[in-house]
């Protein structure tokens, strides 16, 4: 059995989860905490980061990777690579902008607002991980969080910073779901589309994630509002609407 080696909140791997899902491949997930994880990747023989396949013909360490592994074997109607060359280039040109610009700013502006309510974060934890490592987490939390901070390098500037560059490119989805399209680029759901839902994802909460996000209703106040915000736009009630037939 495949086995796919997951931080269960991150958007990286949810990414991955989604397209083997979508494509109907059967894997096992093995989740852990961000700061535990490293060790389990490294051990399988993929990089310090996540997500990691483990599957029957390699190791795959990259979302982008996993993503074209499940799609390689999806049925012709549920395949996310457009067949004409063309549009695949303009949807992987988007992918990798998602996957190299947009998903980090995404993951230090959603972790800004989250780390606002600390008890909540390790409660989402549960059930998701290893019952050691939540206690593990719940006993620690500040190393843990500490952690996180320095890594992301979450400060109140860098939060800023990754809001612009957050809202530059939801302006730019906004205007391509101006003209009713149900995708960014048509009809069909393709690569552009499950990366841009599932990055984002964490600054809209869709109570569908399977990943464990937080209520949108114990949330702080100004994350609250801060999805609010997003949920009004184009691009927000897309992401919904992709969550709930995901």
């Amino acid at each position: 059995m495949r086995r796919l080696i997951t931080i269960p909140i991150s958007h990286y791997c949810e990414k991955a989860r989604w397209a083997l899902d979508r494509a109907g491949v059967d894997y096992v997930e093995d989740a852990h905490l961000p700061a535990l994880s490293a060790r389990l990747t490294r051990k399988a023989g993929g990089k310090a980061t996540t997500p990691v396949l483990v599957a029957p013909e390699g190791v795959l360490s990259d979302s982008a990777d996993i993503v074209r592994y499940a799609d390689e074997r999806a049925p012709a109607d549920l395949r996310l690579l457009p067949t004409d060359g063309a549009e695949r280039r303009v949807q992987e040109s988007l992918e990798a902008e998602l996957n190299d610009v947009f998903g980090p700013h995404a993951r230090r502006l959603a972790y800004s607002f989250v780390l606002d309510t600390p008890a909540l974060l390790v409660e989402c934890t549960r059930g998701r991980v290893p019952a050691f490592e939540h206690l593990l987490f719940r006993t620690l939390r500040p190393v843990f969080l500490g952690v996180l901070v320095r890594y992301l390098k979450i400060t109140e500037e860098g939060a800023e910073r990754s809001r612009g560059t957050v809202l530059e490119l939801l302006d730019r989805t906004d205007a391509l779901l101006a003209d009713g399209r149900p995708n960014l680029f048509g009809e069909r759901f393709g690569i552009a589309d499950l990366t841009f839902a599932a990055l984002a994802a964490p600054l809209v909460l869709p109570p569908e994630h399977p990943g464990g996000m937080p209520p949108v209703e114990r949330c702080s106040p100004r994350l609250q509002a801060f999805v609010s915000e997003m949920r009004a736009r184009p691009s927000g009630r897309w992401i919904l609407a992709a969550y709930e037939s995901r």
